[in-house]
């Protein structure tokens, strides 16, 4: 697990304790506040995998997903989101977004859906 993760939300705590964490499980992880922040840190490093809050201000999670998938088609994306409807989660799916979870996510399943097994 050398990769590098790209945690993206607009609650600085949140960021905090998420990547604290993540790093204690020997993650490399990276922090945005907003999804402007986080299309701009991606196109300076490779990221494995970018963990990104659905509503934040400016671009909302359809708009993010969409921009990072026309760029970095490749990237892990997976969505939190403590507010969305069943058929927003599927959209989010359609668009890109490799996993949908409820915030607050479980350490160990936001971790297996960052390094599934087959990946």
């Amino acid at each position: 697990m050398t990769e590098r993760i790209l945690l993206v939300d607009d609650d600085e705590d949140l960021l905090e304790i998420v990547s604290e964490r993540l790093i204690n499980r020997g993650m490399h992880v990276d922090t945005a506040g907003s999804a402007e922040e986080a299309l701009n840190r991606i196109g300076k490093k490779d990221y494995h995998a970018i963990v990104l809050d659905f509503l934040m201000p400016g671009l909302d999670g359809f708009e993010n997903i969409k921009a990072i998938k026309k760029q970095y088609p490749k990237i892990r994306i997976i969505l939190m989101t403590g507010q969305m409807m069943a058929d927003e989660g599927q959209e989010a799916m359609r668009m890109g977004a490799d996993v949908v979870l409820e915030k607050p996510a479980d350490l160990d399943v936001l971790i297996q859906s960052i390094w599934p097994p087959n990946s």
